[in-house]
């Protein structure tokens, strides 16, 4: 399993939960691989002073993604509580050309993950992604 230091947040994206209270984004970087049997497995501690530059917030939560090369599947669970905002976006930004600099663009879909629970300050998402899909991440 992998841990995703540092993390980049925005305050549209969750995994850049929140527009109204930046919790975090999210981001890790999956370089091409060749199939494997097992997934890879990104693992997040999410809070404000993880994010970059860190914020005041009550924000916490955890997040796993697991990205499934062989079988083509994207799984993204995630938990929050304590935002100081309600939540209106969630996804996972790629990674920058120079670590920790610049604006990372969007990976997944935009602006959130369907189903991702909107307009709360804690909750619950689980959901598994078709990476055949085009769909189910974003090019730009």
């Amino acid at each position: 399993m992998h841990r995703i230091t540092p993390f980049r947040m925005t305050t549209l994206g969750l995994l850049g939960l929140l527009a109204l209270a930046p919790l975090l984004t999210l981001w890790g970087t999956a370089t091409a691989r060749p199939a494997q049997a097992a997934p890879i497995e990104y693992a997040a501690a999410l809070s404000g002073a993880a994010e970059s530059p860190p914020v005041a917030s009550t924000g916490t939560g955890n997040a796993l993604v697991e990205l499934d090369t062989a079988a083509h599947t994207l799984r993204v669970r995630v938990t929050f509580s304590g935002l100081v905002g309600t939540t209106t976006n969630a996804h996972i930004h790629a990674p920058t050309a120079v670590a920790d600099t610049g604006i990372a663009g969007v990976a997944t879909q935009t602006p959130t993950f369907l189903g991702f629970p909107s307009g709360v300050t804690s909750g619950t998402y689980d959901a598994m992604f078709d990476t055949t899909l085009a769909g189910s991440w974003n090019a730009a």
